[in-house]
């Protein structure tokens, strides 16, 4: 019959389709039919189907470094062609019936069969162990990662709860998880021996304004750790749990861009790329560090907003749709019609440099122990890269660690090669720039951090930063609600209790600099930590158990502002940033600017005032009175080291008067 196929032609057909769609031995009785044997787990077959040349066409290889087999990370069946089979099966556990499993809350994780949670995500940090750590790989890391600041988060609610009254110390009570250092060392600054899981008791009618507090802060507070999945549903804000929170990268739209015929391609949570990754681009790491200090947008120069009515006049918006706010809600602009930009991106993110050409394994991965707050797991400090007026950069971090992407040429100039793209940045060095001899002197940078005849410089002082800070978000006036009449989940056990979380700020100012003493003894830019005003409705919807109030009784101390004030690094660095005149902190010798002045040492201003529900109003950028009383709690590390400006630090500036 014309075009019927012979039975070779067909005996070749159903050997090819055979090829494609499965492992197989083929035989036929035709002589021109050769044995064709493939030898590839059904995982493969599924996931990347050879294409009519008999080339695998589909998922990309997760681990380029190391030749791994699926079912080494995932576990499953890599024998049967049977997907329910080749597949480790769902937890029984009721709750994966009602929810999807990346949705799941930090102790609701905590009861998802292993084998399964690994067949999903090999990184999540309850099965990390066998997934990233098996094979004789990360378990070093793995284990440090477990009780990194990253995990456990407790810095993000530990001095809340110190400033409210609810703990009695600025250190790490509780976090997502329960965790135990099984060799602490107290003599690092910040660290404690164990964690709690923070999961406030119900309210009853005889609850303070620390319990109040602490329903707020579990429902609205606890979105980033990667001790879960995060809450996967903003643009911005999709991610992983564990190790693959990092080193799988998601775009912000959630999407996938993999070439696996399995995976959808047009809805979220997927990777771009089912590919690991040890160059994690600064993107990534926004998808968590956009809120607090704000440092990822700072970085990459855009702000939040102030809300309707307290935004500049003609600001230049966003344009992007993330973290659950419209496209006009970040600022990239306060002036479209003038010709420059007042919140510029960090020079580091202008020149193409990424999070991690600063910041070590160290300051991400932990070193195993359990510290109060993120600053005492960082150790990278801006004087490791750029030496000071002392001496060059030694190539080596606070913590005496090397930098494995810096070197210096034989001339002695440092290079640092940028682990996303490679490109290859020049590090100025202090010592250089401010040497008359140097070909790389700068009058500029002596004046400012060179050594005067007294032997004095201000990086003796000085934190880099804080003059090297161009802009900063300070945000005045943090307005929340709990309305009891309302149900919300706990974001670390998902149970589901009366009080409904929700907020609002007024100001925004991104021109304050108002100094504190850091951590490390030298003084920094400042941040307002949350001047908070809680307001808590009553079960029936309409009476204010609590009215606008402050929080008052930190540390325990009745009577005692909660007002808080932070030591921060802005994350918005220039080469001359605004922050560097000396008529910020130093007055003129006509007295003109001693109003801005006195603003930076901390006396605050009119500019942004609130009356709480009891009638007394507030300076909401004072950190303190004229007689020198911190109205401020800071709690961050240690509060008898961070504070705001001393009556010594103060008087002594008082006498050094700038044209």
């Amino acid at each position: 019959m014309p075009g019927a196929l012979s039975p070779c032609k067909i005996a070749k057909i159903a050997a090819w389709l055979l090829v494609l769609s499965a492992s197989a031995l083929v035989t036929s009785g035709c002589t021109k039919v050769e044995k064709r044997v493939l030898d590839r787990p059904s995982c493969e077959v599924c996931h990347s189907p050879l294409n009519s040349k008999g080339q695998p066409v589909g998922i990309e290889d997760a681990h380029p470094w190391k030749a791994l087999a699926c079912v080494a990370c995932h576990g499953g069946d890599p024998t049967s062609l049977i997907k329910e089979q080749a597949h480790v099966p769902p937890s029984k556990a009721p709750f994966l019936a009602q929810t999807y499993l990346k949705n799941l809350k930090s102790a609701e994780l905590d009861k998802v069969d292993p084998a399964y949670l690994q067949f999903v995500n090999p990184g999540d940090l309850r099965v990390a162990a066998k997934g990233c750590g098996g094979e004789g790989c990360h378990s070093e890391t793995v284990a440090k990662v477990r009780r990194s600041m990253m995990a456990h988060t407790s810095g993000e609610v530990t001095v809340a709860r110190y400033r409210g009254g609810a703990q009695t110390d600025p250190y790490g009570r509780l976090g997502a998880m329960p965790l135990v250092d099984p060799d602490p060392d107290l003599g690092l600054p910040g660290t404690v021996t164990s964690i709690g899981r923070f999961d406030p008791k119900p309210l009853t009618k005889d609850a303070t304004f620390g319990d109040y507090q602490d329903h707020y802060m579990i429902k609205a507070c606890f979105r980033c750790h990667i001790n879960d999945f995060g809450e996967n549903k903003f643009q911005g804000d999709y991610r992983s749990s564990g190790c693959t929170s990092c080193h799988m990268v998601y775009g912000d739209e959630g999407l996938s861009n993999s070439k696996d015929p399995t995976i959808t391609k047009d809805a979220p949570p997927h990777p771009l790329k089912h590919r690991l990754t040890s160059a994690i681009p600064t993107n990534q790491c926004m998808h968590c560090h956009y809120r607090g200090a704000r440092i990822g947008p700072s970085f990459l120069g855009f702000r939040e907003s102030g809300g309707s009515g307290f935004n500049p006049k003609n600001p230049g918006v966003l344009g992007k749709a993330i973290h659950g706010h419209d496209a006009t809600y970040y600022l990239q602009d306060e002036d479209t019609t003038n010709q420059h930009d007042e919140t510029p991106p960090d020079i580091h993110a202008e020149k193409g440099m990424h999070c991690i050409d600063c910041h070590t394994r160290h300051d991400v991965h932990g070193d195993g122990h359990l510290y109060s707050d993120t600053l005492g797991q960082i150790e990278v400090r801006c004087e490791d890269c750029h030496g000071d007026h002392k001496r060059e950069s030694s190539l080596l971090t606070s913590q005496n660690r090397t930098f494995d992407h810096m070197w210096k040429d034989k001339a002695g100039k440092v290079w640092l090669k940028g682990k996303v793209d490679g490109k290859v940045h020049p590090v100025s060095q202090v010592k250089r720039l401010i040497d008359p001899k140097s070909p790389e002197f700068r009058q500029g940078a002596a004046d400012a951090m060179g050594v005067n005849a007294q032997g004095f410089s201000h990086l003796d002082k000085l934190e880099c930063y804080t003059c090297h800070t161009d802009w900063m978000p300070n945000c005045y006036g943090c307005h929340v609600t709990l309305d009891l009449s309302r149900d919300a989940p706990a974001l670390t056990t998902g149970i589901i209790t009366p009080g409904k979380p929700s907020g609002k700020r007024k100001w925004v100012e991104i021109n304050d600099l108002i100094l504190m003493q850091g951590t490390r003894g030298k003084i920094t830019p400042s941040m307002p930590a949350e001047r908070f005003f809680l307001t808590v409705i009553g079960a029936d919807g309409k009476t204010k158990l609590v009215d606008n109030q402050p929080r008052m009784g930190a540390g325990g101390v009745k009577g005692k502002s909660g007002m808080g004030a932070r030591a921060v690094h802005p994350h918005t660095t220039r080469s001359f940033a605004r922050f560097s005149l000396c008529t910020k902190c130093h007055l003129k010798k006509d007295d003109s600017n001693r109003k801005a002045v006195e603003m930076t040492w901390g006396f605050g201003s009119d500019r942004f005032l609130f009356t709480d529900g009891n009638g007394k109003t507030w300076r909401q950028d004072q950190l303190l009175t004229k007689d020198y009383e911190s109205l401020v709690t800071v709690g961050h590390d240690d509060p008898s080291v961070s504070r705001p400006l001393d009556k010594q630090t103060i008087e002594k500036l008082k006498t050094i008067r700038v044209p």
